[in-house]
């Protein structure tokens, strides 16, 4: 349901954000303190890698396709005619150039449904009130009824009292002789009753939100409000309302595939052009924003109406997606109830045979998944088992003041993987416009274009790696938030799987190191052995950070600690290794000798992170390298954490392959960072290294 993943009074709750930029999203926590995904910095990654385009498929409420910034990366089958009404590549969809709609025909679009919730219980008044012989699931139909009257009685409270406020408000309107009064002509109203004292108290409050503005405090905190009720009671609760007829399919046939119009706007596209637009809104082309990936397609796959999406609309959703060549699919919806969850469930599998990675919005209602309902989710019903290349996504906000997790995000410590920014989104709209929106609607397509960016550079990685690579990259705040249905404040950790927010920077290295043929044994810190030569120069370019170190204690070989925070004021040279790992002793002589040029200034320290340890002893097999060897290192044993499957340290500074040296200056901050081992030569290595730490001591 569209309006349930956008937080009602959009506005209101994005006022505090709009001072921002409105591409917070892509900030860097370190560099910006805002909890972006540090974009700019997985380009600069990225630099000098070819990509491959992949298709996105946004099963939504349509998609502006005439936008400025859209229309340029929207997903094309080249094996269509367009509008010639015939199914050129027969895939059963005639005409579907750009996707598919699957809630709409000749007769026209769907734009309102109903809840799933008032369709069940349409369909248990069709079977109960006829006094059927079989009773089975009435109790259940009762309990269904229950909640629908309870959720109806609200609707109708709700309209009460806003109308009513609106009919007063217009009323004093008429008495001041204005449409538009200013700050100044409500203060000299004079009130003709204690309610009209009231309304005016509460006029004031909203053009003080609103600069004064009269106008925009009525449009979106009355007529809105007024709007949103009436058609709660039209559309959505309404038994009597069913537009199915419209799509013209046989909706008991859940294996009916083949419906629907190629028209994939439809009549309100705002929902999913805001989401399209987080993915892949054009970069770099000087308009507008822009979107996440920058080598991505958008397919548009209509299924999603003003109120909730059925079941059997989504299933085909996603068989068109996967059918048609989408290696991500995005879904900002979802409900309460489902009708029919196999049929949903076996497009899924379908899904997760064919190497497509879901992204999924977990909700906008402030619940514990852990324990609530939504739909659809990974875990199948049949008892099967889960989806395992599926991404459940909570929204978090720009700051920890705020609370980092939204307010109105759903949470889940074993249901929610990974959260990311999804409050004062800033997107496109229909009709070339852009708006700020706010809801885990706009948390996922922030998801889905790393998503789309780790599989348009690199192909060779599954949806279930790509799906690891942003929980295990992800940004892990150490902060706590209140959680207001709970009542009680909790770790931002313990409100997902990953208990962090989607890094796409972090991703990036982490990708790096897992596209390598050669993994060590937790997987994501691959040999990397490169071969180029260049001059120090072009070194300190492209190594460049500027990064807060993060501290760590480890124990070298001799029982020894060893703290960072202890060691501000000097130069740390840290090289990432392992035993096993055959390129960083291939290093080890340049760096010797490094170390040997540097051996009189008290101001430099080198450490060698021994990290991706692939036995028990890897302490004693340590010893006996140096000893053998007759390497004077300081080793420092980054051992395997048991949480996290791998070390600590490696972990923090976001090792993505072996060797890994990292520069940091006398303040704290990673000066210069590389992966591989550059060069046989020696004196290349020595080089690139002193002209490395020699900036970094001038810092």
């Amino acid at each position: 349901m569209k309006c349930w993943l956008i937080v009602l009074i959009v506005v209101l709750s994005t006022s505090g954000l709009r001072a921002q930029q409105p591409g917070w999203l892509h900030l860097d926590p370190v560099k910006d303190s805002v909890f972006g995904i540090s974009t700019a910095k997985a380009y600069m990654f990225l630099q000098g890698r070819k990509s491959t385009p992949v298709v996105i498929a946004v099963i939504d409420s349509g998609v502006d396709t005439a936008h400025a910034d859209i229309r340029h990366v929207l997903w094309t089958n080249l094996k269509e005619k367009d509008r010639n009404k015939k199914d050129d590549d027969k895939n059963g969809y005639k005409d579907d150039i750009h996707g598919w709609g699957f809630i709409g025909s000749v007769r026209g679009n769907v734009r309102e449904d109903n809840t799933e919730l008032t369709r069940l219980v349409r369909e248990g008044q069709k079977r109960f009130n006829a006094k059927a012989a079989d009773t089975t699931g009435y109790a259940a139909y009762q309990a269904l009824y229950k909640k629908y009257d309870a959720e109806l009685t609200v609707a109708r409270r709700g309209y009460k009292y806003v109308h009513d406020l609106q009919l007063i408000i217009d009323s004093m309107l008429l008495r001041i002789g204005k449409n538009n009064p200013s700050i100044s002509d409500i203060n000299a109203y004079e009130p003709n009753s204690p309610v009209e004292a009231n309304v005016k108290a509460l006029i004031r409050q909203g053009m003080k939100r609103r600069n004064s503005d009269f106008t925009s405090f009525k449009n979106d905190e009355i007529d809105k409000d007024v709007a949103y009720f009436r058609k709660q009671l039209d559309y959505t609760l309404n038994l009597e309302f069913d537009p199915r007829s419209i799509v013209g399919d046989n909706y008991a046939d859940a294996a009916q595939h083949y419906y629907g119009i190629t028209d994939v706007t439809g009549p309100d596209a705002k929902h999913g052009t805001h989401v399209a637009g987080i993915i892949a809104a054009e970069r770099n082309n000087g308009i507008g924003i822009d979107g996440v990936a920058d080598n991505v397609r958008i397919m548009v796959v209509r299924a999603v109406p003003d109120g909730d999406e059925r079941d059997k609309d989504i299933a085909n959703a996603i068989r068109y997606a996967v059918d048609n060549g989408a290696k991500v699919i995005n879904m900002s919806f979802g409900k309460p109830f489902s009708y029919n969850k196999k049929i949903v469930d076996d497009a899924v599998k379908y899904a997760m045979e064919k190497d497509v990675l879901i992204i999924h919005a977990a909700g906008n209602s402030g619940l514990n998944l852990d324990i609530n309902d939504n739909f659809p989710n990974k875990r199948y019903a049949d008892g099967g088992g889960i989806a395992s290349a599926w991404l459940e996504v909570g929204a978090s906000t720009s700051a920890a003041a705020r609370g980092l997790a939204a307010s109105f995000s759903n949470y889940g410590k074993h249901t929610v993987d990974v959260f990311a920014p999804g409050q004062g989104i800033y997107s496109l709209v229909p009709g070339n416009q852009y708006q700020y929106l706010d809801g885990t609607s706009m948390a996922a397509p922030v998801a889905a274009g790393v998503a789309g960016l780790i599989r348009a550079y690199f192909p060779g990685l599954t949806a279930v790696q790509v799906k690891d690579i942003l929980m295990q990259s992800a940004t892990r705040p150490a902060v706590n938030c209140y959680i207001k249905n709970e009542q009680k404040e909790v770790s931002f950790a313990d409100l997902s799987v990953s208990g962090g927010i989607i890094n796409a920077a972090a991703a990036v290295k982490l990708a790096i190191g897992m596209s390598s043929a050669a993994s060590v044994a937790n997987g994501l810190a691959p040999v990397i052995d490169t071969t180029y030569h260049k001059p120090p120069a072009a070194i300190l370019e492209k190594a460049a950070f500027n990064d807060e170190a993060p501290d760590f204690e480890l124990t070298d070989t001799e029982g020894n600690k060893v703290k960072r925070s202890d060691l501000r004021g000097k130069v740390i040279v840290l090289d990432f290794w392992a035993t096993w790992c055959l390129p960083c002793i291939r290093s080890f002589p340049a760096m010797k000798m490094t170390m040997d040029k540097y051996k009189d200034d008290p101001a430099v320290a080198f450490f060698y992170v021994h990290t991706a340890e692939r036995s028990d002893t890897a302490t004693a097999q340590v010893k006996t390298f140096l000893k053998k060897n007759g390497y004077p290192f300081t080793v420092l044993m980054d051992l395997k954490d048991p949480a996290l499957g791998r070390g600590k340290v490696a972990r923090d500074y976001g090792v993505s392959g072996l060797p890994m040296k990292v520069i940091i200056d006398p303040k704290g901050m990673i000066r210069y960072e590389t992966t591989g081992f550059s060069s046989d030569s020696n004196e290349v290595i020595v080089n690139e290294m002193s002209a490395m730490i020699d900036d970094a001591k001038r810092r």
